[in-house]
């Protein structure tokens, strides 16, 4: 994966990832963000972002539910990392906590 980054203004830097291509289109993809700081900060977390895209941890930037983000990480970083009892066990959670949330809020 490829990523860049420039300077806005002073304290002020802007960096770009490629995260892939659109399969319809096969528009190429890429995910902005405004660090501010120094050139340092804004050089961790291209690195950050960088590393995650690799890893298959990466999560596109939108409103996600509890149940779509829990979901993402479970298939995505936990099943990849994590041996199968405690993904078991993860998982167990996760649906614990899906109950809870949904009778708080309906």
């Amino acid at each position: 994966m490829k990523g860049h980054m420039r300077q806005r203004s002073k304290g002020s830097w802007e960096i770009a990832i490629d995260i892939g291509r659109d399969p319809s289109t096969g528009k190429r993809l890429q995910h902005w963000e405004t660090v501010r700081g120094t050139k340092r900060d804004a050089q961790q977390r291209l690195a950050e972002l960088l590393v995650t895209i690799e890893q298959g941890s990466y999560i596109k930037p939108k409103r996600l539910s509890l149940t779509e983000y829990l979901q993402h990480w479970l298939d995505g970083y936990v099943k990849t990392n994590c041996s199968p009892e405690p993904w078991i066990a993860i998982n167990r959670l996760s649906v614990v906590i899906l109950c809870q949330t949904w009778v708080t809020y309906h």
